[in-house]
């Protein structure tokens, strides 16, 4: 149940593009911005609010990184985030990009 106002194309294409980028950085730097539960479950919620089922590949991305990645621990966390609701923005994964100097 979508609780935030449905965005029109050119701004989703806007916010996908910026993540895109970001996840470039992240990629290239090698950077684990996922460092702690908590902050791990929120990207994951930002991207499954901001793309739905379509973000669990920038999920997987960005928390690849982690020394202990797991991809099936992934897969079930997005679940967990997909069924969280709206309650994330992906603005806090914009925060958590400037927080490790990828911004």
């Amino acid at each position: 149940v979508r609780t935030t106002p449905p965005r029109w194309g050119h701004e989703r294409e806007t916010i996908r593009k910026e993540v895109e980028h970001l996840i470039k950085r992240i990629v290239s730097t090698r950077t684990d911005i996922t460092k702690k539960y908590s902050v791990w479950f929120k990207i994951g919620c930002a991207f499954a609010s901001e793309f739905g089922e379509e973000g669990r590949k920038y999920f997987h991305e960005v928390s690849r990184f982690y020394p202990r990645y797991d991809s099936s621990q992934c897969d079930l966390q997005y679940f967990k985030c997909l069924n969280y609701g709206d309650k994330v923005t992906i603005k806090s994964f914009y925060f958590y990009c400037s927080q490790n100097g990828i911004w």
